[in-house]
């Protein structure tokens, strides 16, 4: 067949072709033609070439081999002579007139014939075709439209839809829609004002994106195909959304234009397509489809062959259920949902909406459009509207249409005047489809395309349409909305005034919300009815678990956790567990969130086992379903759903700090994908962020109750405080909020006042009866300078059992943290401003425990008196309460109060500390003899040992539970490694000094022991706020100086090694041999160049080597050393000195700039260990804290054997 002239090829629009400088740019290089030729076969197809992997080539064999293995065509055997047609001029061959058959090809395009018949014979499909395997498919390029490739296939008309579905399924990779669109139209162009065209483009794929759908039209470049094609181009213009529109056009295979160029048995990777002004009879392809299904019934130039299969097609796709259903099991399943677009449009317009409607398909009709949508708008808006029940569905009505004679004879002039009437039955026909539709209302919208109100929301026009079908099924309605992740629609159009939704009719849908991340319809449903205390049981929160992706980083810790569970013994298993499904526990979902918080944080689930156990009964509520479902959230990284259940919920802080700490630690898991861990790393920033703002206005609102929340243990937050979780976050920013900061100090000074200054305080350590006359307390200051209201004036002693949490009066129970402080479990809300006068807040001076918490509610009366004079806590721990009470001290107490104050610890430890490397020094100095000990070294050992049995109960009070946890937590602190170092090597220093062989050994072993001891006294200069943050910079730059001794290393090995083989060939002895290479090396950095011996300048040598190797003195240098290796040191000198020491300085120098604008948060950050450590340590410094830990270890033992002195074990003492 000839081919059209080109001036009638089709090319891309002018202004889309225009090049920035330097070459083809941005979005309009995508419709440019592609230039060169070289991979064109004569076809128009490009040669298949190598695949960017073998992956890829063999899925494209295997796809391949599927369809030619299950997709058929038709092609006509039977010749019956057209006498009818007249041949158009392209028919006629040189060889003369070449016949048509009555299926619209020529004789010679006949491939086979078996027989021919009669020309009055009449031509059917199915008896004069043969199938065979299909000869085009595979991908279809747009010659002169850029990067634009869809995928095509020509089936045979008969072809099973399932077939056909599971072809794009399953070869074409295309996933399950939440919406179809069906648009139906005119094959012939019709105008559309601009603006309301580009409304109506726009509106358009916002419902397929929206929704999630795929839009299906006849894939022809013309009438209303070429409308939705042209608004598929220009979202992807303009690049609004990564979600690719799904358009698959179903069309005749024998109407398209150049259908050869698309033929090839092997399948073509692409085929080369021009898009040409078609001939009568034919039309183009639309380049702006994704998919083309090419209908063939062995006819050529007949249109509407495909609309059987196409309808088939729909209604197969409409029994699947939607993607989203699919992909979230236990979400709320629906039927994909159909809904017909009709534009403009003919008889067979009429057609596909009547049958459409008769499947209860709902309908869109654009007015204004004109042809058979307009006809049918009239119809819709001048008949009757008449509500009737829907026979066999008891209390079910729908809305229908009445049609009177008038309008029907109104309806019949409008179809005539447009299609004609020549044939009186076809006429009858289009009625009766154009008033049979009519009849079905409810299922009819009308979308007026020129009006502005209405053209701005054609989406909402199809999805009402939709809604409008299912009228008096609102949980059906608001299915389809929540598979379509349309809450505006669900708002306006669901829940109405007049509609009051059930906590049970929203349960699943809520169930189904949640698994999907459709965060508004969360809301939404929040807002409508849905209680999460009621919504949220142990059993669909273990379903939530149980169902979540299968991919990310809660995935592989869960499958991990079940695989520790069910094969503990088994260590080579596979990534996976077996087919068999395991269902996921609240204990797995525990020990996950354990290991990402660390051993610190208690399990919730761990802790109240019955609740949460599997078999447990399944109407059992959840503790606190907000926080379950904010950690769920957090978990698989839901930033926006996890911050509306964060709103939602209490405890705002510490939930923030929670979520910011198992992001970090899930992004540390990611090594691989470094897009999603930077994510993870991000949103926990978020996070963080959050806290702090909470922080911020807290502190602003009363200084005091945020303190008291930053040290208040939660039970919901694994028993930890916000001050603990932001310690094990890493936290800096939240550590160095002055809210922090200034509980730190209320800690660090105890009772004494904040302003006492140091001076005064040395006075009274070295003269103690000096203390009542010097320090002041809190109590001491004025009532307006007084942090809380004093405490009540009377109190009353009660006691009650363990399991009491509601009473009619606050209670504030008082409990120990895992950070060594003692607080009050503050009330919330209105019970909070009551009890503020009722708190009292302790932090911990001594004790021995495995923190484990102290219970002790406290009442106040205030029908009862106070006692007039103040009392120190009568506790067995040793309670520190840094507030005042408002009471009048005693000197006793004060004398008390003074003693157990972290900073009188701390002032003690440092002046016992300096005295120890005084008696040191003195030992090593003067009094160190073989065999012969002092009373300073009976002493100094005494004093080791108390220092040792300092370092275990510090081991043993740490906050982890496990004994490896407990050593790597001990570990995981440098000065802890200081202290073992010095203890070890005293020990071994002492036992090597009893021995003669040994004691040189030994008196070096005590002075680098010393030596260690005095570089551990720097860790009394983190507490001055001048002081530590040098000392990290120092800590830092110690890390860049080992950093660059590894760079100077290899300049010292390549300088000493040719230097010493140069001055001294042949060298045997090791000794000599090393120190040429190192020890000269190494000091002519420093300036000790050692020019005397190389260049042989007055230096005492031996020039015979065998003299100098028998009298062991110094060889001569070689003659040609003395010229040449005096060359090489001042290269050397160069590098070393001038180089790489200025490289030094300017890596210090970048360290401190980089460091110095976070070196404050840093030691505030820092700042917190050793006010923990002196909070937690015994009042009594070395030597004397020997007796602190007799009486500790003492009442380990009687608590170990008499579980009923344990505190807080069976009663709670309150006050």
């Amino acid at each position: 067949m000839a081919t059209m002239p080109s001036k009638n090829r089709v090319q891309p629009i002018e202004k889309h072709s225009k090049t920035t400088k330097g070459g083809e740019s941005g979005w309009q290089s995508s419709f440019l033609p592609r230039k060169g030729g070289k991979n064109r076969m004569k076809n128009g197809h490009r040669r298949t070439g190598s695949f960017s992997s073998s992956f890829g080539a063999s899925e494209q064999t295997e796809s391949c081999h599927w369809i030619r293995n299950h997709v058929e065509m038709r092609e006509c055997i039977t010749f019956i002579p057209d006498e009818k047609r007249k041949k158009r001029k392209s028919t006629i061959t040189s060889k003369g007139e070449d016949k048509k058959c009555k299926c619209g090809y020529l004789r010679s395009q006949h491939h086979r014939i078996v027989k021919e018949k009669s020309s009055d014979t009449k031509w059917n499909s199915l008896k004069h075709t043969a199938t065979a395997k299909t000869n085009a498919f595979g991908e279809l390029e747009f010659v002169g439209f850029g990067q634009r490739v869809g995928k095509f296939v020509r089936v045979n008309h008969t072809t099973e839809p399932e077939v056909v579905l599971k072809l794009m399924r399953e070869q074409w990779q295309l996933e399950l829609p939440n919406l179809l669109i069906s648009v139906t139209g005119g094959a012939k162009n019709f105008y559309i004002k601009p603006r309301l065209q580009e409304v109506f483009r726009k509106g358009l794929i916002k419902a397929a994106q929206s929704t999630g759908a795929w839009i299906i039209t006849g894939g022809t470049h013309t009438g209303v195909m070429k409308h939705v094609g042209e608004a598929v181009r220009t979202n992807a213009v303009a690049g609004r959304s990564s979600n690719k529109v799904v358009a698959i056009g179903v069309a005749t295979w024998g109407i398209v234009h150049h259908k050869d160029e698309l033929i090839n048995p092997q399948g073509s990777f692409p085929a080369g397509y021009h898009l040409e002004d078609p001939p009568p009879g034919r039309a183009a392809l639309d380049p702006n489809h994704s998919h083309f299904i090419l209908v063939d019934d062995g006819t050529n130039e007949q249109f509407g062959k495909e609309i059987k299969l196409r309808a088939e097609l729909e209604k197969r796709i409409s029994e699947h259920k939607t993607r989203a259903s699919t992909q979230a099991p236990g979400s709320s399943s629906v039927s994909i949902p159909v809904v017909l677009l009709a534009l403009q449009g003919g008889p067979g317009t009429l057609e596909t909406v009547y049958q459409g409607v008769s499947n209860n398909t709902p309908a869109v009709i654009v007015e204004g459009s004109g042809g058979a949508a307009d006809i049918l708008a009239y119809g819709f808006n001048h008949s009757l509207e008449e509500v009737v029940a829907v026979e066999g569905h008891i209390g079910k009505h729908e809305i229908v249409g009445r049609v009177d004679k008038q309008l029907e004879e109104e309806l019949r002039e409008k179809i005539m005047l447009e299609f004609g009437g020549n044939d009186a039955s076809k006429l009858n026909k289009w009625t009766m489809w154009a008033v049979e539709s009519i009849k079905k209302k409810q299922l009819l919208s009308i979308f007026e395309i020129d009006s502005r109100e209405s053209a701005k929301n054609i989406d909402v026009a199809m999805l009402r349409a939709l809604l409008r079908a299912n009228k008096d099924d609102y949980q059906h309605q608001l299915k389809l909305a929540l598979a379509w992740n349309r809450s505006d629609i669900a708002e306006t159009d669901i829940f109405t005034a007049d509609r009051r939704w059930k906590q049970e009719e929203l349960a699943d849908l809520m169930y189904s919300a949640i698994l999907e991340d459709k965060v508004n319809f969360v809301k939404l449903f929040l807002e409508n009815g849905v209680s999460l205390k009621d919504f949220l049981t142990v059993r669909r929160l273990q379903r939530l678990y149980s169902e979540i992706p299968q991919s990310g980083v809660l995935f592989d810790m869960l499958q991990k956790r079940l695989r520790e569970r069910l094969s503990p013994s088994k260590t080579n298993m596979s990534r996976k567990p077996s087919t068999a499904k395991v269902s996921v526990t609240m204990d797995d979902v525990g020990h996950v969130i354990q290991s990402l918080m660390g051993e610190i944080y208690v399990p919730l689930y761990e802790r109240n086992p019955e609740r949460y156990k599997p078999d447990g009964d399944p109407k059992t509520l959840c503790e606190d379903p907000t926080r379950e479902l904010f950690v769920y959230c957090v978990l698989l990284n839901r930033q926006e759903m996890a911050r509306l259940f964060w709103e939602e919920g209490k405890e705002g802080v510490a939930a923030a700090l929670v979520a910011s700490n198992l992001l970090k630690s899930m992004a540390s898991e990611l090594e691989n994908d470094t897009e999603l861990s930077e994510e993870m790393s991000e949103h926990a920033d978020k996070f963080e962020e959050l806290a702090l703002g909470v922080l911020n206005e807290c502190w602003g609102e009363d200084e005091l109750r945020t303190q008291l929340l930053l040290v208040r243990e939660l039970y919901l937050w694994g028993e930890l405080t916000c001050l603990r979780i932001a310690i094990s976050g890493n936290h800096l920013n939240f550590i160095a909020h002055s809210a922090c900061q200034a509980l730190l100090n209320n800690i660090w000074m105890g009772k004494m006042a904040l302003d006492t200054s140091i001076i005064r305080l040395f006075t009274c350590i070295f003269i103690p009866p000096l203390v009542p006359a010097l320090i002041y307390f809190r109590e001491d200051q004025k009532e307006e300078e007084t942090l809380i209201e004093p405490l009540g004036t009377e109190e009353r002693h009660f006691s009650i059992a363990p399991g009491s949490i509601r009473r009619p009066r606050p209670v504030v129970a008082r409990t120990k943290t895992s950070a060594g402080m003692i607080v009050d479990n503050i009330p919330e809300g209105e019970d909070l401003n009551k009890s503020m006068e009722m708190v009292v807040v302790h932090s911990s001076g001594s004790g021995l425990k495995n923190n484990q918490p102290t219970p002790q509610v406290q009442f106040k009366e205030k029908d009862e008196e106070d006692e007039e004079e103040y009392e120190a806590p009568d506790t067995e721990e040793g309670e520190l309460d840094f507030r005042s009470s408002g009471k009048r001290i005693s000197a006793l107490t004060r004398f008390y109060l003074f003693y157990d104050a972290p900073i009188t610890t701390f002032m003690h430890n440092v002046l016992s500390y300096i005295l120890f490397l005084c008696l040191y020094s003195v030992v090593i100095l003067t009094q160190f003899e073989f065999n012969v000990l002092s009373v300073i070294d009976y002493i100094l050992a005494v004093w080791i040992f108390t220092l040792l049995c300092e370092e275990i109960r510090q081991l043993i009070t740490t906050e982890a539970r496990s004994v490896s946890g407990k050593l790597r937590e001990y570990v995981g602190n440098y000065w802890n490694l200081f202290d073992l170092v010095n203890i070890i090597t005293f020990i071994t220093a002492f036992a090597l000094r009893f021995f003669p062989g040994t004691f040189s050994a030994a008196r070096v072993l005590y002075s680098l022991n010393l030596m260690i001891f005095f570089f551990r006294l720097l860790h009394i200069f983190y507490i001055n706020k001048e002081m530590g943050p040098k000392l990290i910079m120092i800590a830092r730059m110690l890390k860049d100086l080992i950093f660059f001794i590894f760079i100077l290393i290899i300049f010292i090995l390549a300088y000493g090694v040719a230097s010493q083989a140069i001055l001294y060939p042949n060298e045997t002895r090791v000794g000599t041999v090393l120190q040429g290479i190192f020890h000269k090396s190494y000091f002519q950095i420093y300036g000790e160049l050692f020019l005397e011996e190389i260049m042989n300048d007055g230096f005492t040598c031996e020039a015979d080597y065998a003299t100098a190797i028998a009298n062991n003195t110094q060889r001569c240098p070689s003659e040609i050393g003395t010229y040449l290796v005096p060359v090489l040191l001042g290269l050397y000198m160069l590098v070393t000195n001038v180089l790489l020491l200025n490289l030094l300085i300017a890596m210090f120098g970048y360290t401190f700039e980089k460091v110095q604008e976070n070196t404050d948060k840093i030691w505030k950050f820092q700042r917190y260990d050793l006010i923990k450590e002196y909070s937690d340590r015994p009042p009594l410094a070395p030597p004397v804290i020997l007796f602190s830990h007799i009486f500790l270890l003492f009442r380990a033992i009687t608590m170990g054997c008499c579980k009923r002195c344990r505190p807080g074990d069976s009663v709670m003492t309150l006050w």
